[in-house]
């Protein structure tokens, strides 16, 4: 009997966020004001310039500090937690008001490139370790057939000086 899951967040660079400076917002209480905003309003053009500017520099932190923790957690060997916090950073940006501007789209891009690297690279590990061991293992019979050859070679060569 395992553990659940630990629950994925995005890692988002406070420095982004003035409001999370001080301390008083975190980054799901910003994404949920985000979302609310986005429910109340009426259609894609009643966002206001600020509203549209804060989506987009809310989406580059998400990217950008999704990216960092990924590689981060990839380079430590943690793939799965690196796929799950680009994973995550895609479907915020996605769920943004700005998702469909070119800035989000390469933003996204941007993300979905790492990811296949990332797991391009989770893949050439877990294959380097089967690998191993497979290599290992077939050194092992090559070794234990070279022996077998040779006790049968001198048994013949025995054999033959008996004659």
């Amino acid at each position: 009997m395992g553990m659940p899951p630990r629950p994925v967040a995005p890692h988002v660079n406070p420095a982004f966020f003035p409001d999370m400076q001080s301390g008083t917002t975190s980054v799901v209480e910003l994404f949920a004001q985000a979302a609310a905003r986005l429910k109340n309003s009426s259609g894609a053009n009643s966002h206001t310039e600020e509203e549209i500017q804060e989506a987009n520099q809310r989406n580059r932190a998400v990217s950008s500090s999704a990216i960092q923790r990924a590689m981060t957690d990839a380079n430590s060997g943690d793939y799965e937690s690196a796929v799950d916090t680009l994973k995550m950073a895609v479907s915020l940006i996605k769920q943004s008001i700005t998702a469909s501007s070119d800035a989000s789209q390469i933003l996204i891009q941007s993300l979905q490139d790492c990811l296949q690297s990332i797991e391009k690279q989770s893949h050439q590990s877990s294959k380097r370790s089967s690998s191993s061991r497979s290599s290992r293992h077939h050194d092992d019979r090559e070794r234990s057939r070279y022996k077998d050859r040779g006790s049968r070679h001198r048994d013949r060569s025995r054999e033959r000086r008996r004659l």
